[in-house]
């Protein structure tokens, strides 16, 4: 069974995908020995988070299954690594324990990857033509483990707007959803928002992934 569900910067968004018992990418544990075990979304979020359509679970990673790696495709220009870089470090600093591990070499796009988040630029076709960015998630529809995240970003953006695509595009990737508290949180509409997690993010990704993550419990 398939679900779809975009997330996105005007701003982007996300596609759902059922996992079964599949077996992680190399070095990460397979599905059948580090399960979710998420039924309902954590008390005290500050930022909202994406949920599955049919539930209140939330779209989350699990730590229990290794660092998540982000990619970025061959081809992308240096101010998209460098950008990408930046959001990786800032999001390591603010999720309360997920590892996320930035990979040094260039990598085409696998959707049958697990544990990754990939940046690229939009695909020729099926774009709106008002859309900069759009980040697309695949997850386990019982529980809302995610499998793997797709960034996707408009080649015009200049630098500026790039690092901050990329946070909110990240942040989305994370499970956060959309926020209307411009001070405290990164994840507003648009490309004047935040440029670095806020207080309201790191709050929200501390209950997800901090040292009892709610979904490992």
């Amino acid at each position: 069974m398939r679900l779809v569900m975009l997330a996105v910067l005007v701003v982007g968004c996300g596609r759902s995908d059922v996992l079964a018992d599949e077996v992680s990418a190399p070095g990460q544990q397979p599905v059948t020995v580090c399960q979710s075990t998420c039924t309902a979304l954590p008390s005290g979020l500050e930022t909202p988070v994406e949920t599955v359509p049919s539930s209140a679970r939330p779209l989350h990673w699990l730590r229990c299954a290794g660092c998540v790696a982000v990619t970025v495709e061959p081809g992308l220009t240096r101010e998209v690594g460098a950008a990408t870089g930046r959001a990786v470090a800032l999001w390591s600093q603010a999720t309360g324990g997920l590892c996320l591990a930035l990979e040094p070499e260039p990598t085409a796009w696998d959707e049958a990857r697990l544990q990754r988040i990939h940046v690229r630029w939009f695909a020729a076709s099926g774009r709106p033509s008002t859309t900069v960015q759009q980040t697309t998630s695949t997850f386990e529809e019982k529980t809302g483990r995610m499998r793997n995240a797709l960034v996707e970003l408009d080649e015009a953006l200049s630098v500026k707007e790039l690092e901050r695509a990329l946070v909110y595009g990240l942040g989305q990737a994370l499970g956060l959803g959309r926020s209307a508290d411009e001070v405290r949180s990164a994840m507003t509409p648009g490309l004047m928002g935040r440029d670095t997690p806020g207080p309201a993010d790191r709050t929200t990704l501390e209950g997800l992934y901090g040292e009892s993550p709610w979904c490992e419990r």
